[in-house]
């Protein structure tokens, strides 16, 4: 299965402002789906190349460690279909870096190249995520993340919310045609696992470690579990 995962909007928009400097680590000790609620299958042509994958459709909640300080918890958003992340990756380094591609090449994080709408439509919805809120809502945001994200991509069953987060999405999307910025996310230092975005807001002395330090837009991971079959 996928995850993705973003900043609130106002975090989101002070980190966006917010000059990245070096990349900063993210020590993940441990994870765990935020719901095994909903099942969808991802097909469809991504990129122009079929695809088709079984997979919950969900976020995932991290306990990380940003730049050497105390483990927290951490909402987080997949941006990446391509790569696998579950309960047995962990414990593993990550580092912050900008989602500027769709993570459809040999590593994560590279791939085909998205526009700054796009990548800041993705940031926006992660931000929307938070703990607490329905399995329904979490879900609808990952599966509209996945299809903004991919273009081809179609989405058979899930959450009953994910057209609503797509059109809220879109409604973004036409409000910040002129001024969109990079989502920032985080991904494995070999490339080889998921990329995320991060969902809930972090404690205010980690923001203000993102925004001087790396400026992570309220990005953070995102993990994928297929399901047997």
């Amino acid at each position: 299965m996928r995850k993705i995962l973003l900043g609130a909007a106002a975090a989101a928009g002070a980190i966006a402002a917010a000059s990245s400097a070096s990349a900063t680590p993210v020590f993940i000790a441990a994870d765990h789906l935020a719901t095994t609620a909903y099942v969808a299958h991802l097909g469809g042509t991504p990129d122009g190349v079929p695809f088709s994958l079984q997979v919950y459709e969900t976020p995932d909640v991290l306990t990380a460690s940003i730049g050497g300080g105390p483990l927290e918890t951490l909402l987080v958003f997949c941006v990446d279909i391509y790569h696998l992340f579950d309960s047995t990756t962990p414990p593993i380094t990550y580092e912050t870096g900008k989602v500027t591609t769709d993570s459809s090449g040999t590593l994560s994080g590279t791939g085909e190249a998205l526009t700054p709408l796009i990548s800041g439509e993705i940031g926006y919805l992660a931000s929307l995520g938070h703990i607490g809120m329905s399995g329904a809502d979490l879900a609808g945001i990952q599966g509209a993340i996945w299809l903004t994200e991919y273009a081809g991509l179609t989405i058979t069953g899930g959450s009953p919310q994910t057209a609503f987060y797509q059109g809220l999405g879109a409604t973004w999307a036409a409000a910040h045609a002129a001024d969109a910025t990079f989502a920032n996310g985080i991904y494995d230092v070999d490339g080889h696992h998921q990329g995320f975005v991060l969902g809930s807001v972090p404690e205010p002395s980690t923001w203000a470690l993102m925004i001087g330090g790396f400026g992570l837009a309220g990005a953070m991971l995102r993990r994928r579990r297929s399901l047997a079959a």
